[in-house]
């Protein structure tokens, strides 16, 4: 979510906009975002301009159904293992098999470990904190790398590589 700022206010979507109707939005949202929008009667609608500082001149148009004038609230889950236990039950129903082979879910991690840590939490050898903002050298990283197989013997000479 990003904050910005309503330079408009519409029941008719911009002339010079990429989308001729409603449906045209609601399909533009559905299929890039996977967010649905509401179904709505074309007179229903209200637009929204909206500029975006660091994006420059470009005004976005917004159905107002998209628009929040509060900061969105946050509501930390304080029952976590229940929440846990509610989606492997869930999970367990629902998803009987995938490709044809049965799912099998356990409660008990397959890997030795003491707890289950945050993201934010996760620490590498040494108490060095990970950063996953930082970059390798490929030079480094390539030495990690196994050495390639060897070529296979080809009976018919290779025209085209690609």
């Amino acid at each position: 979510m990003r904050k910005g700022q309503i330079i408009n206010i519409s029941r008719q979507l911009p002339r010079d906009g990429p989308f001729r109707t409603y449906v045209d939005l609601q399909n533009h949202w559905t299929r890039l975002y996977g967010y649905r929008l509401p179904d709505l009667a074309e007179d229903q609608v209200v637009y929204c301009s909206v500029y975006f500082r660091p994006v420059g001149d470009r005004l976005f148009t917004y159905p107002l159904s998209c628009i929040r004038l509060q900061p969105a609230q946050l509501c930390p889950q304080v029952h976590q293992q229940g929440t846990l236990e509610s989606f492997l039950s869930d999970t367990r129903d629902r998803l009987q098999s995938v490709c044809g082979f049965p799912t099998l879910l356990t409660t008990e991690p397959t890997h030795p470990t003491v707890s289950l840590n945050t993201a934010a939490t996760v620490q590498v050898l040494n108490t060095v904190q990970l950063n996953l903002t930082s970059s390798m050298s490929i030079s480094s990283l390539l030495t990690q790398l196994p050495p390639p197989p060897p070529p296979l013997p080809h009976s018919q000479p290779d025209l085209l590589h690609v």
